[in-house]
């Protein structure tokens, strides 16, 4: 099953600074410490999901906090909190709800079969993200 990401075509380059950032709302950012990116047609025939089922985690980072909480690669995050994610940029926008210390459930397709964890928002070490940088694609860092 994880023969798919092969097609994952990294294109965009994000840029962080500082040790941690601010999000537009002035909180500090949160993280979950993974490459992301939506899924499209040729994956989700492959995966045997829908288009809008979610984001695919493209990587994590080693002992990162996805990594440590149970979110492996080719996971497909569909919900955190309750709410769907069927976009990077749907994951983008929930994400700037919570801070450092914050804990929500998500579920995730894993294979075929819905998994949930409950996840404990770190802070956002920009430091260690900066290590994850996709240098082209639309797969982003969160």
């Amino acid at each position: 099953m994880r023969f798919f990401l092969g097609f994952v075509i990294l294109v965009m380059v994000i840029g962080f600074g500082g040790i941690v950032n601010a999000q537009e709302n002035g909180k500090p950012d949160v993280w979950l410490g993974i490459l992301a990116e939506n899924i499209d047609e040729k994956q989700a025939t492959i995966m045997d999901v829908s288009k809008d089922s979610g984001v695919l985690v493209a990587f994590t980072m080693p002992f990162g906090p996805a990594d440590k909480q149970g979110v492996l690669i080719a996971d497909i995050i569909a919900e955190i909190g309750g709410v769907e994610v069927e976009s990077l940029s749907d994951l983008k926008n929930l994400l700037s709800k919570y801070t450092a210390g914050d804990k929500a459930n998500i579920k995730l397709l894993r294979e075929g079969d819905e998994v949930e964890i409950e996840f404990e928002f770190p802070l956002r070490n920009n430091t260690a993200a900066e290590g994850m940088k996709p240098t082209s694609g639309e797969a982003k860092v969160f």
